[in-house]
């Protein structure tokens, strides 16, 4: 998954016997795995498997939107907030969410994506109080200020 190998995925995705949703010593699955590197065909074929957990976190708490959004991965943050499963909010052991981890390092365009997502809740805090408010002024992201406001 995490080298985009498509095909080696739906073979795999077809055996039951397959656990698609081991994790690594980390703490990632395939599809966290996908998210992260971008693999957005990767990433559709294992959102279409119900053995699929789409919310399973890392050991840093961090989701495949999470890693999506920290990577700039627009297309794959696209396709996981397309599927009603995913928990838009669901915050990492620091509590950010990825609203917040998009704010912060200044992904513009995966902002506005997330903001169109009525799920998105933008005054969500962190364990420090921040919200993407917050970490986008503290970070000198003008653009992403400006959409939050």
């Amino acid at each position: 998954a995490r080298r985009g190998h498509g095909k080696v995925i739906e073979l795999l995705l077809r055996d039951s016997r397959v656990d698609v949703d081991r994790a690594d010593e980390r703490g990632q699955t395939p599809l966290s795995w996908a998210a992260e590197e971008g693999r957005d065909q990767v990433v559709e074929l294992l959102l279409r498997d119900s053995r699929v957990d789409v919310n399973r976190a890392d050991n840093r708490g961090q989701t495949p939107l999470s890693w999506a959004v920290l990577e700039d991965c627009d297309k794959v943050v696209e396709l996981l907030l397309r599927d009603s499963r995913v928990d838009v909010n669901m915050a990492s052991t620091s509590g950010q969410t990825p609203l917040s981890w998009a704010a912060e390092v200044g992904h513009d365009k995966v902002v506005e994506l997330l903001l169109r997502d009525s799920r998105v809740d933008v005054n969500l805090a962190d364990h420090r109080g921040q919200t993407a408010l917050s970490w986008a002024a503290e970070n000198g992201h003008d653009k992403v200020v400006e959409l939050l406001l």
